[in-house]
């Protein structure tokens, strides 16, 4: 496995500078969400990487192939059964391990961050990109190889009903979608403890977290991963409903910028650690206070709008916009450039 790594690394390096992607930089794509309900939310400023056009291969042979990430998935979302019958965590990791499809058979259950990277917060039921060529996509929850580090006897699952990313017993049944290679766009979730062998702690795929992951710039914070910038101070004791957080944002002047905003489901997102507890941020993080709360985002809830999401750093759920939460001002990049091939996949050997 070691050996594996050290090479997975070095054709990172590799891959990554003919495709325009630093490697150890993973910047953040768009959520999909285009529909605006208040000035400077989510679907007004739309901020991220632009997706690839088209978004989705279909290889011919049962394999869809994600432009975006260079992903490879399974096309049939039901490969294994009628929906919720599947399997239980264990079991969906051994028949990903044991899938033979598309003349490959290096297949494994997907990361929450790989999950998580299909989804499309303008679209529900299931919310995936319009005209995805899956077949049999199930409004449910699908397992994800992470486990959650807060109850190590359960694991997130990604919802392709409510777009949420609940934790579920381990011995649940859930349905499964797999993927293979590794992405030059998705980043590691943090998870480095190996539950059992095939799971997230164990391959660690994605792209290597650079080292450091922060920088301090006094108070503010730079993400080497993703180069957002983000407040230093987390806001913990301040709450404001969904109107007023992004009018707060807006009108932010801090470390000589005036351009803040509220982040997006995905920028908050990619802060987590998912090898972490309280608050689930990276070792060394240097925000304060390090809080457990719930942080607004600009995302709507497509499917009932007077909701928006919140991230728990950790898991993420919804609340009516009328609720007071946490706010986190981050600032960066629109819509940052993306290269022509933006998502290359490096080959598990």
């Amino acid at each position: 496995m070691l050996k594996w790594r050290m090479a997975a690394v070095a054709v990172l390096v590799l891959v990554s500078s003919l495709t325009g992607v630093q490697a150890g930089v993973a910047p953040v794509a768009k959520t999909g969400q285009t529909s605006t309900f208040l000035t400077g939310d989510d679907g007004d400023l739309q901020a991220g990487v632009e997706w690839a056009s088209p978004r989705f291969t279909d290889n011919g042979d049962g394999t869809i192939t994600d432009n975006h990430t260079g992903l490879m998935w399974a096309k049939d979302a039901r490969t294994w059964g009628v929906p919720n019958t599947c399997c239980n965590w264990n079991t969906a990791i051994d028949n990903c391990n044991a899938l033979s499809l598309g003349g490959h058979n290096d297949w494994r259950l997907p990361t929450i961050s790989e999950m998580q990277s299909l989804v499309d917060y303008e679209e529900a039921h299931p919310p995936l990109p319009v005209g995805y060529p899956f077949t049999g996509v199930h409004s449910a929850g699908y397992w994800s190889s992470t486990t959650d580090p807060n109850a190590t006897t359960k694991a997130f699952e990604q919802s392709l009903w409510a777009a949420a990313t609940p934790v579920t017993a381990k011995t649940s049944l859930k349905n499964v979608l797999p993927v293979r290679g590794v992405s030059t766009t998705v980043a590691k979730t943090g998870q480095t403890i190996l539950y059992r062998a095939g799971d997230d702690g164990d391959l660690e795929p994605g792209v290597e977290w650079p080292s450091p992951r922060f920088t301090d710039n006094g108070d503010t914070i730079t993400d080497n991963l993703t180069t957002l910038m983000w407040a230093e101070d987390t806001n913990a004791d301040t709450t404001k409903n969904l109107t007023d957080a992004i009018a707060y944002c807006n009108a932010l002047s801090l470390g000589g910028h005036s351009d803040w905003r509220l982040p997006n489901l995905n920028e908050m997102q990619s802060l987590l650690d998912y090898g972490q507890t309280s608050p689930s941020l990276p070792v060394g993080h240097p925000f304060v206070p390090a809080a457990t709360v719930y942080y607004w985002t600009s995302t709507t809830l497509i499917w009932n709008t007077a909701y928006a999401w919140k991230s728990y750093i950790g898991t993420v759920g919804f609340s009516t916009k009328a609720t007071a939460l946490t706010v986190w001002p981050v600032r960066g990049e629109f819509a940052a450039t993306v290269p022509s091939s933006p998502g290359t996949m490096i080959t598990i050997q």
